[in-house]
């Protein structure tokens, strides 16, 4: 039987959701274990659970790191799992993860694919070869699967951070990885999470978020730290060694500062496809930009390519998507003629061909198993996600990156 700390913190609803949830898709036996400081009728919910321990604190919690801490003096499973009142566990979530720790003793944390609502999707999951689990440098704490072993002696560090602030979980991430651990993400083990549920979206919140982004980016100075998320588009989290000494966006601008290339892409977002792209890179490399505009993307994937004399598809038919903020630009602009000045004035022309089709066209040209990297930013909507990449991934080769 496995042990599960629960921090509750208000949110009944939330709470109710969670556990309920929990008994409902979790396959292996449990104990659950209530850690709560809620001022609502929170209290009154786990009366009469006597399957559940439950236990108030007479002070609120600061943090999830304490609550870990308190919860693994209650319990007594190795591994436990810790979860917080925000998450809802989807069927088989757990699945293979106990056997997984089993097999191997230097697993320190299972972590899992959290989305916040069904129509949501980790892009970042998406890479081949593509088991069900994965080994990743970070991910959140709102749901993990712990070994007792990979945690510091004296328990989590309960003063560097601000608590449900962020950047804690990540920095325990680094230092269990320091001390020899994998992490693992079950990227099959799904798991919906709102994360600002208890910690919420005002001035303040805001302030101390950053405050803990300092904080981080002064311990793990060295170690740039890459986070790529925006609405709509994939969430993905993961520390970038010093693999190129000069970001793409400031060659970009080096290069020719005149060129009207820039588009939504985040210079973030860009830091993450140009480390993504150089954990594939090797002769003759092939890549594909779904959904290449005016060729930002297209020129950050071609800078990698050609010191591998290598190639890079452009697909995009340049029209912009109906009903989507492009479709004016493209009807008012010649968006294709844009891409090919750009390509030409820097010098890429040589190693970039654009295929002027739909995504869905151009997968359909290329036979399995040839690309080392596709990046997919093209109709960001999720019916056309989806189809893109139901299309694209049987393209990629073993070892690869979707």
């Amino acid at each position: 039987m496995i042990d599960i700390i629960l921090l509750t913190h208000n949110k009944l609803e939330n709470t109710r959701r969670c556990v309920e949830a929990l008994c409902l898709n979790t396959s292996v036996p449990f104990k659950l274990t209530v850690i709560d400081d809620s001022t609502d009728l929170t209290p009154l919910y786990f009366q009469g659970m006597d399957n559940v321990n439950y236990v108030r604190l007479d002070v609120e919690i600061k943090s999830c790191n304490q609550v870990i801490n308190i919860g693994m003096k209650l319990t007594q499973s190795d591994p436990f799992i810790f979860l917080c009142n925000s998450t809802f566990v989807e069927k088989r979530w757990l699945m293979g993860v106990l056997p997984l720790m089993k097999r191997d003793a230097k697993v320190g944390i299972v972590g899992f694919n959290m989305m916040s609502s069904p129509n949501s999707m980790n892009l970042a999951l998406y890479s081949i070869p593509a088991p069900k689990f994965i080994e990743v440098a970070m991910l959140p704490w709102a749901a993990v699967v712990i070994r007792r072993a990979s945690l510091p002696e004296g328990g989590l560090d309960e003063e560097t951070y601000i608590g449900f602030r962020g950047a804690d979980d990540l920095d325990h991430c680094l230092e269990i990885r320091k001390r020899g651990w994998k992490i693992i993400c079950n990227r099959l083990g799904i798991i919906y999470h709102t994360p600002t549920a208890t910690g919420g979206l005002d001035d303040k919140s805001r302030s101390e978020t950053e405050e803990n982004a300092r904080r981080f980016a002064r311990k793990w100075r060295g170690m740039p730290i890459l986070f790529a998320a925006g609405e709509n588009r994939f969430q993905y989290i993961e520390y970038v060694n010093n693999t190129h000494s000069t970001s793409s966006c400031a060659w970009l601008t080096g290069k020719n500062h005149d060129l009207d290339i820039r588009e939504n892409l985040t210079d973030k977002e860009a830091e993450g496809l140009e480390y993504l792209t150089s954990r594939v890179c090797r002769e003759k490399m092939i890549v594909a930009d779904i959904g290449s505009w005016k060729g930002f993307s297209t020129a950050i994937l071609a800078k990698w390519v050609i010191p591998y004399k290598g190639m890079v598809f452009a697909v995009d038919h340049w029209k912009g998507n109906e009903g989507t903020w492009n479709y004016e630009v493209a009807q008012a602009n010649d968006i294709f003629a844009i891409f090919k000045h750009n390509m030409k004035a820097l010098e890429l022309d040589d190693v970039v061909y654009p295929l002027v089709m739909s995504s869905q066209e151009a997968s359909k040209i290329f036979t399995d198993e040839i690309f080392d990297l596709v990046f997919i930013d093209a109709d960001h909507r999720y019916d056309y996600i989806m189809a893109d990449i139901e299309a694209w991934l049987p393209k990629i080769r073993k070892g690869g990156i979707l």
